[in-house]
């Protein structure tokens, strides 16, 4: 149990000490492809430097599909030249152009002034 105890507490000095990594992909409008065939945009807003949060905002076609051990699909993400004034008009574009698709908020609220709190 004590060994348990020390290896979160290593954890958690260690997710505190290190620079922010980022899951997050970069600011912007990106294009899906699976296999080669394009099922979904994402966009993104710029974040602070020092949050290490994220957000990123999914459109998904009819045709997308999740991945899991029954399907085999390879997933590509590409930087688009789109660019969009706001989340809504980039949810209103996608509704118009590929009805029918699914939209997904897909965030990580963590920051690690929090942790450091917590310890």
């Amino acid at each position: 149990m004590k060994n348990i105890i020390i290896a979160i507490i290593i954890g958690i000095i260690i997710v505190c000490s290190v620079n922010n990594a980022q899951a997050q992909i970069g600011d912007g409008v990106f294009l899906v492809y699976q296999n080669n065939k394009h099922v979904g945009v994402i966009y993104t807003l710029p974040r602070d430097e020092d949050e290490s949060g994220f957000v990123e905002y999914w459109y998904l076609f009819k045709d997308y599909v999740y991945s899991g051990k029954d399907a085999d699909v390879s997933m590509v993400l590409a930087p688009s030249t789109n660019k969009y004034s706001s989340l809504v008009e980039f949810i209103t574009e996608m509704r118009e152009q590929y009805p029918g698709g699914r939209y997904l908020l897909v965030g990580v609220p963590f920051y690690r002034a929090e942790i450091k709190r917590m310890i």
